[in-house]
């Protein structure tokens, strides 16, 4: 059984998650940009206010600007 804090293991699952995040955050950059900038507007949205704007936004490009 595992029971011993093991760092290692805790420094590769959060590598792990830092990467996935890049990797989501650089696929769906334009959709944030979007969603963050009716939400300034706005001040509020709702979970169907997000998905219109998620779902009219244009995916990013093959050169994927963003973080």
């Amino acid at each position: 059984a595992f029971t011993e804090y093991d760092a290692d293991i805790e420094t590769a699952w959060i590598a792990l998650a830092v990467a996935r995040a890049r990797v989501l955050l650089r696929r769906y950059w334009p959709h944030v940009q979007a969603v963050a900038g009716v939400l300034a507007e706005r001040k509020r949205l709702s979970a169907d206010d997000v998905a219109l704007i998620f779902n009219e936004t244009k995916p990013p490009d093959a050169d994927g600007a963003g973080p």
